[in-house]
């Protein structure tokens, strides 16, 4: 029976393991104000897709209703992983949140140069 709870506990944790997301922001040195329009528009659109959570909630996950019947055996190793996910959402938020500020940025500058008019 402990194999099997380390096996099922090793499964989740590498199905959960991040996956770093290429880089879609401006390149290094580049200023927002010398883009065009257009250019403001392209990353905008490149932009929008990583703003988006792809992570189920908390109670929709599936790993968290494995984790939740195997840990009434094994509370150290439930409570470890719940601890993992979480830092993982957070993390996860961070970066959402970094991409949100640059499409805000691009916004105001779209604004700034009158696109839309």
């Amino acid at each position: 029976m402990p194999k099997l709870l380390i096996f099922i506990s090793i499964l989740l944790v590498t199905r959960s393991l991040p996956v770093q997301a290429a880089s879609v922001s401006l390149e290094e040195g580049e200023n927002i104000a010398a883009l065009s329009c257009m250019e403001i528009d392209r990353n905008i659109s490149r932009l929008i897709p990583s703003t988006y959570s792809i992570k189920p909630a908390f109670y929709d996950d599936p790993d968290n209703i494995s984790i939740g019947t195997f840990g009434f055996y094994h509370y150290a190793n439930t409570l470890a992983l719940w601890v993992y996910k979480e830092a993982e959402k957070r993390g996860e938020q961070e970066k959402i949140q970094g991409y949100r500020n640059h499409v805000a940025e691009l916004r105001l500058a779209k604004a700034q140069k009158r696109c839309f008019e």
